[in-house]
């Protein structure tokens, strides 16, 4: 779901509608920055407050209204993501 959500963002073909969604899952993305793991994150996805913060960020952001569940699961799929590359990152350093 998380990742779907993340390829419907990036090949929404109207660029003003996708810059409006980017805006709104950074917005979310910050938010998300104190999980560290993936159970976090799937823990936090269905939290009313997730779920509250990115209802507003779809509403702040560019002045359109967007889905906040595709927002809420983008932003997860990209944190998600940091995490990743941050362990892989860590692993490659501490084979060196």
């Amino acid at each position: 779901m998380w990742r779907t959500a993340a390829n419907v963002v990036a090949t929404d073909p109207i660029e003003t509608r996708r810059q409006a969604y980017e805006q709104a899952i950074a917005l979310v993305n910050e938010q998300l920055q104190p999980y560290t793991s993936v159970r976090e994150l799937a823990d936090q996805f269905w939290m009313t407050n997730l779920q509250a913060v990115a209802a507003v960020a779809s509403l702040q952001s560019a002045g359109k209204v967007l889905n906040h569940q595709v927002v809420a699961a983008a932003a997860c799929w990209r944190r998600m993501h940091q995490l990743q590359t941050s362990q892989l990152l860590t692993e490659e350093v501490s084979e060196k």
